[in-house]
């Protein structure tokens, strides 16, 4: 079983592996956004959300995931739900067909720097994540299927800031990996 170990850029030093991953007390929450640690630590309310937003109430199969300004808009908005080997990501606009969306590692194994997209939940283990604890409340996201978490493109040595990518990277401790639940309890209508 693959571990992870870092030392987070808040000095705290961070052992866990995907079968002991610490599910966070905002996950039981009904609907959160998630905030990029990174963009926090520069005072920064950095979320991710589907590209371009939704269109008449609703959100493209393999539609792009980066970040922005949090404004808790609905794309902002995700429910964690459990799933066979981890926990599906959901955002809370359904696709034209009304199918619930999921985010989705579109690399598989061999793909490091894969976009994040959204995608009609299937259940495949591609759409599974493991929330890892770092501390002061923020998760790295681990895929199942790859062992990769989620992280900002390019936000290793850049500041992470409106508009970049969200993709799937081999973990290397870095902040712009981890993201931090924050409960969206009004969602305005976009």
């Amino acid at each position: 079983m693959k571990k992870l170990v870092a030392s987070a850029m808040l000095g705290l030093s961070v052992v866990a592996s995907a079968s002991t991953a610490t599910k966070p007390a905002a996950a039981a929450a009904p609907i959160i956004s998630w905030e990029n640690l990174k963009a926090l630590q520069a005072g920064h309310k950095i979320c991710m959300g589907v590209s371009g937003g939704p269109h008449n109430g609703r959100i493209n199969d393999g539609t792009h995931i980066i970040v922005w300004d949090c404004t808790l808009v609905t794309d902002q908005v995700f429910t964690v739900a459990s799933a066979t080997q981890g926990e599906q990501i959901q955002d809370q606009v359904p696709d034209p067909a009304l199918h619930t969306m999921c985010l989705n590692d579109t690399g598989g194994t061999n793909d490091r720097g894969a976009q994040v997209t959204i995608a009609p939940c299937n259940g495949s283990s591609a759409q599974e994540f493991n929330q890892i604890s770092v501390g002061s409340g923020c998760f790295l996201l681990q895929n199942v299927a790859s062992g990769r978490v989620i992280g900002v493109a390019n936000a290793s040595a850049n500041p992470v800031s409106d508009g970049m990518s969200v993709i799937m990277w081999d973990f290397n401790g870095s902040a712009d990996q981890m993201w931090c639940p924050v409960a969206a309890t009004s969602i305005p209508i976009s």
